[in-house]
């Protein structure tokens, strides 16, 4: 009767197997990338805000040995500041090469997982598989494209993580040579996608032995088959295609936000610097600007600790949270997108 049809055709356990795993597995991805991505500029912002309080520190440090002394003393800072600023803009130039170098893997890795690649994977010996003669040809047909899918979802993961290398080693690079935070660069955690398409093979492999659908007819069971399991690894390289376009989209915004930072604050210090050279008598001025900067400073950083700490789950956020102050004056700075 119906309901044997129905129990057999699996099509209820699709359902639960959709309503319970697939759907909420979905969701819980797309609710971790947007977490992820908003911590990220969190993160970023906080270090950026951590780097003027360590910069204002240090100049007022500088000042405070300075009053009350000569203009030659303002001279040998300023030139000091300018060969720190010259031989960092060379540093720049080859960070320019690096997020050239990640922008170009990077548009490559793409274009493997764009509709048109997924689509030629996903049909793959399809003509084979639709007109195989005997059932043992359609189940190691089967069988086959799952392999394959399983080794395009490993070749994309190797190469995800040869780019993921070099942002890192790029990251450590101004963390030792310019005594930047150790930042964290975006994760990007490919393996879940590779753990599942694995699932899928093994899946593959029991939908060939299921002795329902070794029973019907071999039309039927080949448009099960695409609509259901290779439906699902589509899924599964277009949920990739979204998780490796976000990471490329920010793996370098917080070492970039840094060094902009950075460029900022010796620039603004040489300037300083120039301005008390040619008139030595500023500096008392000069210094109650940068403690009033500090506080500001000190308001964002809280105000921001509150935000991570909501982010992390680890307290609650205030109903009303003061609003945060105006960052001090800097030089304009260029979309975070765009390496300096």
């Amino acid at each position: 009767d119906d309901d044997d049809l129905l129990a057999k055709s699996g099509i209820q356990q699709l359902e639960h197997l959709l309503a319970s795993e697939i759907i909420p597995a979905k969701q819980e991805i797309m609710r971790a990338a947007v977490q992820r991505e908003i911590g990220t500029m969190v993160a970023a912002s906080r270090t950026a805000v951590a780097n003027q309080l360590t910069a204002t520190a240090t100049e007022l440090k500088e000042l405070a040995v300075m009053s009350g002394k000569n203009r030659s003393m303002a001279q040998t800072m300023v030139a000091r500041l300018e060969a720190d600023r010259k031989n960092y803009q060379a540093t720049v130039q080859a960070f320019r090469a690096t997020y050239n170098t990640v922008t170009g893997q990077g548009t490559t890795l793409l274009k493997q997982l764009d509709d048109d690649s997924i689509e030629a994977v996903l049909n793959k010996d399809r003509e084979f598989i639709e007109g195989a003669w005997t059932t043992a040809g359609l189940w190691k047909s089967i069988q086959m494209l799952f392999q394959h899918f399983t080794l395009v979802s490993s070749k994309i993961l190797n190469f995800a993580n040869q780019i993921k290398g070099l942002v890192d080693m790029t990251y450590n690079h101004f963390h030792e040579k310019f005594g930047f935070a150790k930042l964290t660069p975006p994760a990007l955690n490919l393996e879940k996608h590779t753990l599942t398409m694995t699932g899928l093979q093994a899946t593959a492999k029991q939908f060939c032995h299921d002795p329902v659908n070794v029973a019907k007819y071999k039309h039927f069971v080949v448009q099960k088959f695409y609509e259901g399991l290779v439906g699902e690894a589509r899924g599964v390289f277009e949920m990739t295609r979204v998780d490796v376009d976000a990471w490329l989209k920010s793996a370098l915004n917080p070492l970039n936000l840094q060094i902009k930072e950075h460029e900022a604050v010796l620039s603004k210090r040489l300037e300083n610097f120039k301005k008390i050279r040619d008139n030595i008598g500023s500096v008392e001025g000069r210094i109650k600007q940068l403690e009033a900067q500090r506080v500001v400073l000190e308001q964002q950083r809280e105000v921001l600790a509150r935000i991570q700490a909501s982010l992390d789950g680890d307290d609650a956020m205030p109903t009303a949270m003061p609003a945060m102050a105006p960052p001090p004056a800097t030089p304009e700075r260029m979309p975070a997108t765009a390496p300096v």
